[in-house]
């Protein structure tokens, strides 16, 4: 994957947030852009955006142990 990057706007959607929420990372120091112009367009790398987003995902675990005594207790 090359290094892209993309505006805050994709930024936002990748990570399913918005743009002021960004912003406020931004003030924070909790997601700084890749890249801000003079003007303040923001660019953030989608690497990173995508490494953050695994991050942020739930980790799910099932377990199930079924035995002949247990079966014959839920009857």
């Amino acid at each position: 994957m090359q290094n892209s990057v993309v505006k805050i706007g994709g930024a936002a959607e990748i990570l399913g947030t918005t743009r002021e929420t960004l912003r406020r990372w931004e003030e924070t120091g909790e997601l700084l852009p890749a890249r801000k112009t003079k003007g303040g367009t923001r660019y953030h790398a989608t690497g990173a955006l995508m490494e953050l987003k695994s991050l942020d995902a739930p980790t799910i675990r099932y377990a199930r142990v079924s035995s002949r005594e247990r079966k014959e207790i839920a009857s």
